[in-house]
């Protein structure tokens, strides 16, 4: 007969002693239940005396394998140990002593209920008694988020605490319990040493490890009441946090939610010849300490690129950062005191409005209308305000998708140079217009000028885990940035930095943006015309890019994304957008990581949805 071998984490030893406990406890359990009914046969119809006799075989033999296990420190190897297996693995061994139970007791006394009674209270006295055993005994499952000798530690910290190790208890040795873990030693040696400074093990050279007073660790733990310490950054942060706040993204729901980029359409293998070329020239190097201004090669690349956006770059400095959100946040944090002013769209990317708000700065919002911001209101509350900053998303708004037009761009550039207020230019997907002509940046006529930062990301038009972006400002403003950038996170990762340069510099980024430019066209004149098919909206703003802002009068877009979830599509309603209550009416429809038939069949469902709310 081939005997198939199954898989164990247990060493020869371990199975050894395994194999003799169960080869014990099979014959202990055997002659006991022989000789038991042996006892039935002679003994006759005294239920007392078999169900005393039976019992005691039962037990005993359930006493020997708990105290085997105990001693030797292992179980049953065949089974991954968990609650629902051992349920099972109870709930068999109870079934069919119940039945047994049922059956002697039937075929001695023919008293059915008697019989039942009988096999029910057997059955729930091994199911206590095996469930009780196996949880007792199931063995330490590692996860991937903590160290292995952190997950020992604890481990050996809830055996104590359960008074499962008693003190002055001896432990494995360190060679033994990692064969029986299957683990290095390594980490049973570094979990033994800190448990031992802690003071909860102790060592007695040539004789092992020991459990310390077990009341160093049973002892009320430390309660500290968090909530009452979160400050106002704090509380607002988590307030305005629409990833908890907002309906998740489930599998099988169409979402207009995201504006990320599609990662099935980047070229990983031209992102991998990147990283091997750039390891292979900086060699250790890209692995140290960076600059907090950033990895120079890219700094110089960057240069070039806002030149080719027509961008003066004299008197000019740029730092790098963990995308355009790191940016925004260094800028308020060096420039802004709570109170201070911020003029921005009315609406605009909700990002902004959440930093904006948990450095504690006054929003001011000014309306948007087909073309972009309204220019007569801006200069009303430029004039009758101090304000400190302007924020702007001259292409590609977010979330409208406006594209300001170069008059209009010229227009408010100058009110603002007029009332002497710096512009913060995010420089939003404007790689991707595809529209209209090329429109250059509010920093592009700033030349000779320093009243423009411009903060750019690659997270939007590459794809978002690059997490870089950068400012370009006056040099001055770059030099406290530098320092604020120290304070927060040092630098942004060289080793991303590197690569990230290889690949734009080896020319594989004109081709990424040519390609997606396609795709996303396709994609928003698609949806375009589904939307007028589908949805009689009020108006639909934008000019491509990765979203449509559309704007549904006499509808609440809470209301229609609640009955919308319900038919399997999500988007995001226009009021987080807003800073204020104006905007209750409009959503925002990310495309980008939607095929067509998606697009159609997730339009098509909020038309169906809006008629209904509309009756």
């Amino acid at each position: 007969m081939k005997i198939r071998k199954m898989k164990s984490n247990l060493d020869e030893r371990q199975e050894l002693k395994l194999l003799k406990i169960e080869h014990n406890g099979c014959w202990i359990a055997f002659w006991g239940l022989l000789i038991v009914m042996a006892i039935q046969m002679i003994v006759g119809n005294d239920s007392i005396k078999n169900l005393a006799g039976e019992g005691a075989v039962l037990m005993s033999l359930a006493f020997y394998l708990l105290v085997a296990c105990i001693r030797n420190g292992i179980w049953d190897r065949r089974l991954k140990p968990n609650f629902k297996t051992n349920v099972i693995v109870s709930s068999i061994a109870a079934v069919l002593t119940g039945i047994i139970w049922f059956s002697v007791s039937y075929r001695n006394y023919h008293k059915l209920i008697g019989s039942i009674a009988t096999g029910i209270i057997m059955f729930v006295q091994v199911e206590i008694l095996c469930l009780l055993v196996l949880m007792i005994f199931s063995k330490i499952e590692f996860n991937d988020e903590e160290p292995l000798y952190l997950q020992i530690e604890n481990y050996i910290k809830s055996m104590i605490t359960s008074n499962l190790l008693v003190s002055d208890g001896k432990l494995p040795a360190t060679r033994e319990l990692s064969k029986l873990l299957g683990v290095s030693r390594n980490s049973v040696i570094t979990a033994y040493e800190n448990l031992e400074e802690e003071g909860i093990l102790y060592t007695v050279k040539g004789k092992g490890t020991f459990v310390s007073e077990v009341k160093s660790i049973n002892e009320g733990g430390w309660k500290v009441i968090w909530n009452d310490k979160v400050n106002n950054y704090g509380k607002l942060a988590n307030e305005l946090d629409i990833v908890k706040n907002e309906i998740p993204w489930e599998k099988n729901l169409i979402s207009f939610k995201s504006i990320s980029p599609d990662g099935k359409l980047f070229d990983m293998d031209e992102f991998k010849k990147a990283f091997l070329n750039r390891i292979s020239i900086e060699g250790h190097k890209i692995l140290n300490y960076g600059y907090a201004k950033g990895y120079k090669p890219l700094m110089e690349y960057l240069f070039n690129y806002m030149k080719t956006k027509g961008v003066d770059i004299k008197g000019k400095d740029i730092i790098i950062t963990n995308g355009f959100t790191e940016g925004l946040e260094m800028i308020f944090t060096a420039y802004t005191n709570t109170g201070d002013k911020i003029i921005c769209e009315n609406p605009t990317h909700n990002t902004a409005i959440k930093i904006m708000k948990v450095h504690g700065l006054d929003v001011v919002g000014v309306s948007m209308t087909e073309d972009g911001i309204d220019v007569d209101e801006l200069e009303k509350k430029l004039k009758n305000n101090y304000i400190k900053f302007g924020y702007l998303i001259p292409s590609y708004h977010n979330p409208t998708g406006i594209v300001m037009k170069g008059e209009k761009r010229y227009k408010v550039y100058n009110l603002f140079k007029k009332y002497n207020v710096p512009i913060i230019e995010d420089g939003f997907n404007e790689e991707l217009l595809y529209n209209s002509v090329h429109v250059s940046p509010m920093a592009a006529l700033d030349n000779g000028g320093s009243g423009v930062i411009y903060i750019g990301s690659f997270s939007k038009i590459l794809f978002p885990g690059i997490r870089i972006g950068w400012i370009l400002a006056d040099k001055d403003v770059i030099d406290v940035l530098e320092s604020v950038k120290r304070c927060k996170n040092i630098h942004t990762s060289f080793l991303d930095q590197g690569i990230l340069y290889e690949y734009l510099n080896s020319g594989a980024f004109e081709k990424q943006i040519k390609k997606v430019r396609k795709v996303y066209k396709e994609k928003y004149e698609f949806a375009l015309n589904c939307i007028n098919k589908y949805i009689k909206s009020t108006f639909i703003w934008g000019e491509g890019g990765l979203h449509i802002y559309v704007g549904i009068e006499g509808i609440n877009a809470r209301e229609l994304l609640e009955k919308c979830y319900e038919k399997g599509v999500i988007f995001t309603p226009g009021d987080i957008f807003s800073i204020d209550d104006r905007c209750k009416s409009t959503l925002r429809l990310g495309l980008s990581r939607l095929n067509l038939n998606q697009i159609e069949e997730g339009i098509k469902i909020i038309g169906e949805v809006k008629k209904k709310l509309e009756k």
